[in-house]
């Protein structure tokens, strides 16, 4: 079996102890989030493989239906602690959704083009973004975006006592089905960059604009905090100590793992740089 695998399996087991402890001392209903969210994030590998057979997974240890169980923990714990930061930053309820998911294609961006070197996963197309194509971000935007969506809608409403992020995990599904099949089949390639472009401009756009309502007085949460960084350092290391080491690629790893680490980190810049 790999090693990079093993490890990055072994190092998901650990980011999820860490995101379960965190979860334990905030209540019940983030533990049910943090368990649904994994199974969210197997579940929605399984489907859109089947859907599309767009890309299947490298030599796993723990499979579920060809979809490691390792990475549906990673969509887990990159989401909650996503979610996280929104939160003690304390952003508008409808702006979260967009801030959380900007903070996941963070990772991604630079994540996914040394997976697919690593052979964790391969793709069955030629992508633009260092061989992964604009339909994975696509796909994380969608994901992420609806999920925490209905997770921020439902969560004190009474309607849907103990069982939101289940609602939330089925809706999110669906509406990841449908917008893939849209995407795929029936969308020109030529208007996958002008969309995928619309969508962050749109979102980075949002959180600009209420930018100075942060809050930033929040004690430092080394668990959250430890999520974002370790994805960063683990792929940015595999990246420097392979043999296909791409100069562009390892500086854009550079100034995501920078960008993540200064957003994941704001929430107690006051307390950090002892602002009154």
């Amino acid at each position: 079996m790999q090693l990079s695998i093993l490890l990055f399996e072994s190092l998901m087991a650990l980011l999820f102890l860490i995101c379960l402890s965190h979860a334990l001392k905030r209540g019940k209903q983030f533990v049910l989030e943090l368990l649904v969210s994994v199974v969210y994030g197997v579940l929605l590998e399984i489907l859109t493989m089947v859907q599309l057979k767009y890309y299947y997974y490298g030599d796993f240890l723990i499979k579920i239906f060809d979809a490691p169980l390792a990475i549906g923990i990673g969509w887990s714990v990159i989401i909650y602690t996503a979610m996280a930061t929104t939160d003690k930053l304390g952003v508008a309820q409808k702006v979260r959704p967009f801030l959380v998911t900007l903070l996941a294609l963070d990772i991604d961006l630079s994540m996914d083009a040394i997976a697919i070197r690593e052979g964790f996963w391969t793709w069955g197309v030629n992508g633009w973004w260092f061989g992964v194509p604009l339909g994975n971000f696509f796909a994380w935007f969608i994901v992420v975006m609806s999920f925490s969506y209905f997770i921020y809608h439902f969560r004190n409403n009474r309607k849907f006592p103990g069982y939101y992020p289940a609602v939330s995990m089925i809706i999110s599904i669906v509406i990841l089905l449908v917008l893939d099949w849209i995407w795929v089949y029936h969308l020109p390639q030529q208007t996958h960059m002008i969309i995928l472009g619309g969508m962050l401009f749109l979102s980075i756009g949002n959180v600009f604009q209420n930018y100075r309502q942060l809050k930033k007085d929040n004690e430092l949460d080394w668990k959250v905090f430890s999520v974002p960084f370790i994805f960063h350092v683990f792929f940015l290391t595999l990246l420097l100590v392979s043999e296909y080491r791409i100069l562009a690629l390892v500086l854009i790893s550079l100034l995501m793992m920078t960008l993540g680490v200064y957003i994941h980190l704001l929430p107690s810049f006051n307390k950090i740089y002892k602002i009154d």
